[in-house]
């Protein structure tokens, strides 16, 4: 089955999405019938919140993961980001939904580290990449 969207258009929703903090389907789909920017991305188009999660998670997920990497190496790059201020303030926090779950110190700082660490992986490896061109 076959999408009536260009893969293009759905990329630039995904990708503006994600940099304004918009990351389910439903808000994605609600923020192109009500905010200009992602009218204007998409030239007037309107996918429902399941073509662009299909688009998301099967069509185009490797392609995505490469343009993300490509996206991080950008902002390092220009000076956008720095990779060493990663901020993770590590507060107990109860949910609302659980009483028992709290976010502890301890798994905060080693998310931290984990996230660090892959953000290394995605800079090495699109380095030498990058090298090889």
């Amino acid at each position: 089955m076959s999408t009536a969207y260009h893969p293009r258009m759905l990329l630039k929703i995904l990708l503006y999405a994600c940099s304004v903090k918009i990351y389910t389907g439903r808000k994605k789909a609600k923020a192109l019938l009500q905010d200009i920017h992602f009218m204007w991305l998409s030239g007037m188009s309107r996918p429902d919140f399941r073509t662009i999660n299909n688009f998301r998670s099967s069509k185009a997920k490797e392609a995505i993961e490469h343009l993300f990497q490509q996206m991080l190496l950008f902002l390092t790059d220009h000076g956008y980001i720095k990779m060493e201020n990663h901020f993770c303030d590590g507060s107990t926090i109860s949910a609302d939904c659980n009483k028992h779950k709290m976010v502890w110190k301890k798994n905060a700082e080693r998310f931290k580290a984990g996230t660090e660490e892959k953000c290394r992986g995605l800079s090495i490896s699109e380095h030498c990449c990058l090298a090889k061109k």
